[in-house]
């Protein structure tokens, strides 16, 4: 918009005279003052020296658009251009004895056009619309005037739903991409979806939250439609025209307004829920389940494990896999926290490493391994990753097992194992015997043979071992360490403790302090 300010009749005549003059235009003064200040739109100031009121300029200035002061100057007053050029009120300078009037025209044409090639601007337009969104979202409403130009939104059309989008596994993209690689890629999805929006005419504006994977999408969702139907086509248009695909969080639809920033809540809160349904899902907030972090684990996670590392002993893949599967369906049916998944599955892997590190593989290589599975798992963003990762991690392993599984001692130096890991749990030679695969006097003379000791003695003292380091701790009882160790009666493991140590369990926890 052209202002006029303190310029004369003849000079504004003038001006509009020439054929090329064809901008909107208004006078400042007391009657249109507000009515400029208050408008959106940027200016282009004309004002005429010999008439000049500087606070008028200042008055214009303040209002913080971009402004463009022209000057009509009949003669070089160089201390008032000093003056204003200090006060950044003026630009550019017309002498009507020294400038031909189309020369003004032109530069007026030029800032003019400048302003609306700025407002095309892609860049320019979405930091503006990300500005309008946000204002909408934290409910400061004073600029959404202002900004409607922009943004082809009026105040009688507000969005009332929000739909969240994630680029599935963009972290792990871009995990080798420098920023600006990472910026191209967020925008060409950020395009993506405005396109989606052109083209099947969705009323909707959209924005990329700085520093994250995700896309902002404010929807004035209409009646006829679900919100569902919408983003299914925005879902389904990214995936035909890009490589990756996205996951997009849904909010409810709300009647005002006024409650968007509750929309833009829900539609995370929905995405977060992504890491359990999987990639390239529409979740929508009224259907997530209300997740609970817990922190303890009840007896059937503890049995899981069990069973797992029995089956372990003899290299059974199927029920190897079989029991690893269902600790991961258990933690996710007890709805964990995608953290705590993290944090249970990781320890897991490494006590599997554990484990096997007694028996005759590479301990590097196991390690090596254990550390790179773990490092995928903290990244994954979907329990079905976590699921591939750790299914690979097993498949490998089980592979090197395998290979060892045709020396005679391998299922005996692993029960070993399996006694050194459960020997607090009520175990006969039986039950090992059949973990094993022997019968139960096959297993004892083997056992014998091997290790120079017989099954009960060697179990007794596992459990004796792990008492000692038990009775170092104050907070526990004789009593509560006979049973942590396996013991079903305490006084038989005062009596077992004695024999081999020549004290009772009281005597070596003083003697213990003392020393």
């Amino acid at each position: 918009m052209i202002v006029f300010v303190n310029t004369s009749i003849t000079t504004i005549n003038l001006i509009k005279k020439n054929p090329h003059f064809d901008f909107e235009y208004i006078f400042f003064n007391e009657k249109n003052k507000n009515n400029i200040l208050e408008n959106n739109q940027n200016l282009v100031v004309i004002f005429e020296e010999k008439y000049l009121k500087i606070n008028n300029l200042l008055n214009l200035k303040k209002s913080k658009k971009q402004i463009y002061f022209i000057g009509i100057f009949e003669k070089e007053n160089i201390d008032l251009i000093k003056k204003l050029i200090n006060l950044e009120l003026l630009n550019y300078i017309f002498n009507f004895s020294k400038n031909s009037l189309s020369s003004l025209i032109n530069k007026i044409k030029l800032k003019n056009n400048n302003r609306n090639n700025l407002f095309n601007n892609p860049i320019y337009k979405s930091m503006f619309t990300s500005f309008y969104i946000f204002d909408l979202i934290y409910g400061d409403l004073t600029k959404l005037n202002a900004l409607n130009e922009i943004t082809g939104f009026k105040m009688d059309d507000l969005p009332n739903s929000v739909i969240t989008l994630m680029i599935d596994d963009f972290w792990e993209i871009c995990r080798k991409m420098d920023n600006r690689d990472r910026y191209s890629l967020k925008m060409e999805y950020s395009n993506l979806v405005k396109n989606a929006i052109n083209r099947y005419q969705i009323k909707a504006l959209s924005c990329s939250l700085v520093g994250t994977d995700k896309i902002i999408i404010l929807v004035k969702s209409p009646y006829n439609f679900s919100l569902n139907d919408i983003a299914l086509k925005i879902k389904n248009y990214i995936n035909e025209n890009s490589k990756y695909t996205v996951t997009l969080g849904l909010s409810n639809s709300y009647d005002d307004f006024k409650n968007i920033w509750k929309a833009y809540e829900e539609s995370f809160q929905a995405l977060n829920y992504s890491f359990f349904v999987g990639k390239n899902e529409i979740i929508e907030y009224e259907n997530i389940k209300n997740l609970s972090s817990k922190t303890n684990l009840n007896h059937d996670y503890v049995q899981l494990k069990y069973y797992f590392f029995k089956n372990l002993i003899l290299g059974n893949k199927n029920e190897i896999q079989e029991y690893f599967m269902s600790i991961l369906n258990f933690c996710i049916n007890d709805f964990l926290d995608k953290e705590t998944i993290k944090f249970l599955i990781t320890n897991f892997i490494f006590e599997i490493v554990d484990y096997t590190n007694k028996l005759k593989i590479k301990k590097e290589d196991v390690y090596t391994k254990a550390i790179n599975v773990n490092s995928k798992i903290l990244r994954a963003y979907s329990i079905a990753s976590i699921k591939d990762i750790s299914y690979e991690f097993l498949i490998n392993l089980l592979i090197d097992i395998e290979k060892y599984k045709k020396n005679n001692d391998f299922i005996l130096d692993n029960s070993i194992n399996f006694l050194e890991k459960y020997y607090y749990k009520d175990l006969s030679l039986t039950e090992v015997a059949n973990v094993c695969n022997m019968s139960d006097s096959y297993f004892s003379r083997k056992f014998k043979e091997k290790f120079n000791i017989n099954f009960s003695t060697y179990l007794l003292n596992i459990r004796l071992e792990k008492a000692k380091e038990l009775l170092k701790e104050r907070n526990l009882n004789i009593e509560n360490i006979s049973e942590m160790v396996g013991f079903k009666d305490s006084s038989y493991f005062s009596k077992s403790f004695k024999q081999k140590y020549g004290m009772a369990p009281h005597y070596y926890r003083d003697n213990f302090k003392e020393f």
